[in-house]
C-alpha cells in the first residue's frame, strides 16, 4: 500500500498488499456486477 507498484519489483510486493488489491478488485467487480443487475431489472420492468 505505500509503494509505487510500477516501480518496484512484482516479487518485492507483500502478501499483505497483494491480499488488499485482490479484495479491491473483487469488490470493485462485485458492484460492477450488482450495477448491471440492477440496470438490467429496470430494463426488464420498463419493457413490461
Amino acid at each position: 500500500m505505500g509503494k509505487d507498484l510500477l516501480s518496484s519489483n512484482p516479487c518485492t510486493i507483500s502478501w499483505g498488499e497483494a491480499y488488499w488489491i485482490v479484495s479491491n478488485a473483487i469488490i470493485s467487480i462485485i458492484s460492477i456486477i450488482s450495477i448491471f443487475n440492477i440496470v438490467s431489472i429496470v430494463n426488464v420492468i420498463r419493457i413490461v
